[in-house]
This record gives structure tokens, sequence and C-alpha cells, in this order.
């Protein structure tokens, strides 16, 4: 038999008006074409649907019986359909999302909230882990979305790469909280908490030092910008981190200050490199960007940069 769904369509709406011509208007067609419709219909099944009394259509009895097979069929694929416009117009759909702790931590939960009001029928997951492992899980484990340390040998897709400006912390009553910028001279022989010398920030660092010929004093190495912070707090000495992170620091405790000579921290939002990222990706790299450019100083690069 070799019917489609406008058959049942036409079918059902000359079912509950019987008429051709309230049919048509309500399907937006002409009553030649409804009519033309319930005739293939009749032919292809082998039924008759209709039969005219008075100024009326009335359905047979097997119409009637089949009205109640087409009804839930058409119900479904009404879903079916509302279901690819939520998808084609990110309404709905599943976002899966790996991030860096700086981001996960720092950025992120803001973000989230703001996108999730926005699209409710949005199902989010995320991940917080290392930067490694992050360009791991979305170049071969699923995820969607991955936004972590700038690497150009990574086997994920860039969609936009970040720089901030990084600050200084250091605790609210230090000698140097006085001061509008810090540089590697007025912190020569300071303590000073840094990230593992696997960051290439860590070296960035260490030679501004040197180039000032200022004694970088590091006492402490840690992974994370938010545990430099966090010792900073606690008077271990001073930091140098990125915006996002310094903004999370408690307040009374610490004071940011900018750093000179000017050094970036770099970031990027990756996409698995085999597929192009859905709708709904696209629909959260734009919140998150915009989020990120409300920073000062902060730059965005990158072709879903401007998008």
């Amino acid at each position: 038999m070799d019917f489609d769904v406008r058959h049942l369509e036409a079918f059902r709406v000359v079912a509950e008006t019987r008429s051709m011509t309230a049919a048509a208007r309500l399907l937006g067609v002409s009553q030649p074409a409804v009519s033309s419709l319930i005739a293939r219909f009749e032919q292809q099944i082998g039924l008759t649907l209709f039969r005219r009394t008075g100024g009326s259509l009335e359905p047979t009895a097997e119409a009637v019986q089949l009205v109640d097979v087409v009804a839930p069929v058409l119900a479904d694929f009404d879903h079916v359909r509302q279901a690819i416009a939520d998808i084609r117009d990110g309404r709905s759909g599943r976002l899966m999302i790996a991030a860096q702790p700086l981001v996960g931590l720092a950025l992120l939960p803001g973000v989230l909230a703001d996108f999730a009001r926005a699209h409710p029928g949005v199902s989010l997951k995320v991940l917080t882990s290392t930067s490694e492992l992050v360009r791991h899980m979305v170049s071969g484990h699923g995820y969607d979305l991955g936004i972590a340390d700038v690497r150009l040998d990574a086997q994920a897709a860039m969609l936009a790469s970040i720089a901030a400006p990084c600050v200084c912390v250091l605790p609210a009553d230090h000698r140097l909280a006085g001061y509008a910028m810090l540089t590697p001279t007025l912190l020569d022989g300071e303590p000073f908490v840094a990230s593992f010398p696997e960051r290439e920030i860590h070296h960035r660092i260490g030679r501004a030092f040197a180039d000032a010929g200022a004694q970088w004093t590091v006492v402490a190495e840690v992974d994370f910008f938010a545990v430099a912070v966090g010792m900073v707090a606690n008077r271990m000495g001073v930091t140098i981190v990125d915006p996002f992170t310094a903004a999370q620091a408690p307040p009374g405790e610490v004071v940011v200050r900018a750093f000179a000579p000017a050094l970036d921290y770099r970031f990027a939002v990756y996409h698995p490199s085999h597929r192009p990222p859905s709708t709904v990706a696209r629909a959260f790299v734009r919140s998150f960007l915009a989020a990120v450019q409300a920073v000062d100083g902060v730059t965005v690069s990158g072709r879903d940069a401007d998008r």
C-alpha cells in the first residue's frame, strides 16, 4: 500500500469536519487536493471511507474504526515533528562538557545556570578534570565540548581560543597591597605559590622574573590556581593566576592587583574533530564566550569567536 502521512492527516481532518472544504481550509490546501488525497487513500487501502448524506460527508463504519488507529499514529508523528524542531532550534537535546578546573570552578557554574534557564529542554553533563584528560574525553569519548589549556597538537578541533590577563593575588594586609600594579622587581624574594612546571604559565612567570633580574622564590607548587589562591589567603605567599579564579578569592582575605609585564593565560574550546558541533553546543559556546569577554582585558579568537 502506497500512502503516507499526508493521506492519514487528510483522512483524520475530513472525518472530524465531515467536509472536504473545511478540511482543506484547516490543512491549508485546496479542496480538490483533499479530495484527491482521500480518493487515493481509499484506492490504496481498498475501503470506502465516506458517503455523502445531504450536505455533509458521513464516515463509514470502517472509517470510524480507522480513526481510532490513525489518531495515535499522527500524535506520535506530531511529537516527532516537534522533537525535530526543538533539536534543530536548540530547544532540546543533550550536552556533555569536559572542562579543566579553572573553567569548571570559576566560570561554568554561572554560565551553565543561565544556559539551563534559557534551554530548559537540554540535559547537561559536566566533567571537571585536567586539560590532558579533557582533550582526551572530547577526542574519543563522546563529549560534545571541551575547555582546556591551549595545545596545538591536540587531537580535538579548536572552536575558539581565549587569552586572559594574569593578575597577582596577595594577602589583604601585605606590604605591597597598596600598589595598583605589581612587577617582578617589587615581588623580588617574596614567597611565591606557583603552578606545576608542566604548565606553560609556570615557565612564562619564571622568565618574567629572570628578565627583570628578580628572585622568584617558589615555596610551593600546586596543580590548580584555586588552590594557590587559597594558600595565599592563608598567608603562605603571593601568586599569579587568571582573572576568573582571582574573582572567586575570599573577600577581605586577599587583594588582586594588575601584573606587568603582561602575561596571558590561554585556554580554548574544543569539539570532536570527527563531527561538527550540534546546534545546542554552538548555543552554549556563544553563551560561554559572551561571559568570558565580559571580563576586562580578555580576548577571544577563532572561527566561533564572532558568531
